[in-house]
């Protein structure tokens, strides 16, 4: 078994438990024979092994919709394979879909603030969060997994935090190979879990582009419980931090991860952190006011404070005081409390996706890529990397009439459509100009 493959199956294992734990869902792999699990759950996680060496994630996002539909099983394993699948639809740029997927009514964990008076005003997030750095070492900020929205804001903040003087960017779910994507300038699927869907690849690239030191910090022992993930992840950054006293890292977390005060049933990473260092961390939370489906599982207050902001805005925003006090939803767990926006969408795809700062043009997709199949999946990929190069961008195509974009940066691009069984139906090369107004050419 090569290293490789022990990290995948470790990690797996880490995965799975967090989604368990989130669902409150206990499963355990199959080298933890210790409790009976449901057929469909045993099924969707050899479904989730085997994708590891796919081209795409439609074959696994196939078998899960399949076991999702299965007659008789529980409202716990349907949660548990619904956000396997949406996790799934993300990584195929499939972001509407993904969210209606794994609908989620995230209930606050500590005591919430009104929505802020007159006195505040909206503001960027990614140069208020830069300047509340200043003079900090760490900065940690979460995301929802199957929401990518909630990876553009660091596509944003990475420049300006490297220009604060931040030295380290460190993700959950990382493999134990990640410190490879500075050098090689981008990611590969075997890098990590999350890090396959398009804008985390854009997260990696910016921060490998910009310097930073790229770091896992996965927890990889045994655990049982969630604590034990938890304090394994603070302890491993505590490593790092003790080992380089002169760096300042950016800490990229789900969820929960990055609250910064114990809970009654478990210590959040941050907040081992901050125990384990003695370091104050700045901590960032864009889960909780952002756009859900359906709307009306989202926080009550979201819909009042989107009316607060610039009609036309499709970046993240923060709410500041004329005095420079930045307010937050959980002001006993994070410091800051993200809004993102919920804008029409543009070229069929979600509106966030054309913001300035992910420099993306659309592209048209030729229907005969697919050669009469559906559904079909078309990812991008740079011209010069390989096969297993993160996609810049992907789409799926579930009918012959279909009409879809992709959204994509200047540069030369290769189009790989495959079906549901992972089988190449066909490639293009195109060039997408760096002009917004002219429209992407076929390589002859």
């Amino acid at each position: 078994m090569t290293s490789q493959t022990v990290w995948l199956t470790t990690d797996l294992r880490t995965v799975f438990l967090g989604l368990a734990l989130l669902t409150n869902l206990w499963v355990l792999l199959p080298s933890a024979q210790a409790q009976e699990r449901p057929d469909a759950v045993q099924q969707a996680m050899m479904a989730m092994t085997a994708s590891h060496g796919q081209r795409t994630a439609l074959p696994l996002v196939t078998v899960l919709e399949r076991l999702r539909a299965t007659n008789g099983i529980d409202e716990s394993s349907v949660a548990f394979i619904s956000q396997l699948e949406a996790t799934g639809l993300a990584e195929l740029g499939e972001y509407e879909p993904a969210l209606e997927r794994f609908p989620e009514k995230l209930l606050p964990l500590l005591r919430t603030q009104n929505a802020p008076g007159p006195g505040y005003t909206p503001r960027s997030a990614a140069e208020t969060i830069a300047r509340l750095a200043e003079g900090r070492r760490i900065v940690v900020i979460n995301e929802a997994h199957h929401a990518p929205q909630t990876r553009t804001l660091l596509v944003e903040l990475l420049p300006l935090l490297r220009g604060e003087g931040f030295t380290d960017y460190a993700a959950e779910a990382l493999s134990e190979h990640a410190e490879k994507i500075g050098p090689r300038g981008y990611a590969e699927h075997d890098d990590g879990l999350y890090s396959r869907e398009a804008v985390f690849g854009q997260v990696l690239s910016t921060a490998a582009q910009l310097g930073f030191r790229i770091q896992n910090y996965e927890y990889q022992g045994k655990q049982r419980t969630q604590q034990d993930r938890e304090t394994g992840q603070a302890r491993n950054l505590a490593r790092l931090l003790r080992e380089r006293p002169d760096a300042r890292f950016i800490v990229h977390a789900g969820y929960s991860h990055a609250i910064e005060r114990a809970l009654p049933n478990y210590t959040p990473m941050a907040a081992e952190l901050k125990r384990l260092t003695g370091l104050d961390p700045l901590t960032v939370d864009q889960t909780f006011l952002r756009p859900l489906r359906p709307a009306t599982d989202e926080e009550a207050i979201y819909r009042q404070l989107l009316e607060r902001l610039p009609g036309d805005t499709a970046t993240a925003s923060v709410f500041v005081s004329e005095d420079g006090a930045v307010w937050s939803y959980q002001p006993d767990g994070f410091d800051v409390t993200v809004v993102l926006p919920d804008p029409p969408a543009l070229h069929g795809r979600p509106g966030w996706l054309w913001q300035p700062a992910l420099k993306r043009h659309h592209a048209p997709v030729d229907r005969k890529l697919c050669a009469n199949t559906w559904p079909c999946a078309v990812i991008s990929r740079r011209a010069n990397r390989p096969e297993n190069a993160v996609a810049a961008d992907g789409v799926v195509l579930r009918e012959p009439d279909a009409c879809i974009v992709l959204a994509l940066p200047a540069g030369r691009f290769t189009l790989v459509a495959t079906d549901a069984q992972d089988r190449v139906l066909g490639m293009q090369e195109i060039t997408v100009p760096a002009s917004p107004n002219d429209g992407p050419q076929p390589v002859r």
